[in-house]
């Protein structure tokens, strides 16, 4: 799970609480965990976590795995939906709409994808990325562009469409979740 600009809506306590009783993995790759005190008890317990790797089996030989990298970003621009997000701190944010959001503001949370992926990718050459991303079409369309990046999902813009940059599909998805039921990637 990587919550996205709709989950911080009540608030940066609800939010916080939330995060402690959620029975799922949240990722979140651009957090700044050192100084997201609200998440202390999430993040010390493993239910918050910077990136999840699981394995898959090869669907036409047994004998294949393949380790999948799995990251999240939140929205960079939190400060533009939360007036106060004492305690969740990203690396980067700023106080703009996304459409505003420019790939300068972008730049620190890119560098950190791109690297993790670099590391992953060197040590799995058959690895698989997955970027779940709640950010727009910006920032997608620009790891895309700049990283080994195999798949990004992407919520923010409450669409159901898949794109392509260079050749990673881009899978946008709204509240249905017609696109990502019905994927064909």
């Amino acid at each position: 799970f990587v919550p996205g600009n709709h989950e911080t809506d009540g608030g940066i306590e609800i939010f916080g609480q939330a995060m402690k009783n959620i029975d799922a993995d949240v990722v979140i790759t651009n957090l700044d965990f050192k100084n997201s005190y609200l998440l202390k008890d999430a993040i010390d317990e493993g239910r918050v976590v910077s990136e999840k790797i699981t394995v898959v089996q090869d669907d036409k030989d047994p004998n294949k795995k393949y380790p999948v990298l799995n990251l999240g970003v939140m929205p960079t621009n939190l400060e533009f939906y939360l007036n106060n997000h004492n305690g969740l701190e990203l690396i980067e944010n700023c106080r703009l709409p996304q459409k505003y959001v420019s790939s300068n503001q972008t730049q620190k949370t890119r560098e950190l994808i791109k690297k993790r992926i670099e590391e992953f990718k060197g040590e799995n050459p058959n690895g698989i990325v997955v970027l779940t991303c709640h950010t727009g079409v910006n920032l997608a369309d620009d790891i895309a562009r700049e990283a080994d990046v195999d798949l990004i999902f992407d919520a923010h813009e409450h669409k159901d469409e898949t794109r392509y940059v260079n050749v990673t599909p881009i899978v946008a998805i709204s509240q249905t979740f017609l696109k990502l039921v019905n994927a064909n990637i």
